[in-house]
């Protein structure tokens, strides 16, 4: 058994198709996140604006 002192050691041992692995994303909730994001940021966007032509 090995054991690892420090994190940036534990990348010698580890199996050569391990960081692949990791960055495997599910697809569904790559575009729920996106689509999450390109729909509230220009209704706050629209908000503020709003907000900020009022106040003047």
């Amino acid at each position: 058994m090995l054991t690892f002192f420090s994190p940036s050691t534990h990348l010698l041992f580890l199996p050569q198709n391990y960081l692949l692995e990791i960055m495997e994303v599910n697809i569904v909730t790559f575009i729920t996140i996106a689509l999450f994001i390109l729909v509230t940021a220009p209704f706050l966007i629209i908000i503020y604006v709003k907000t900020v032509n009022l106040s003047d």
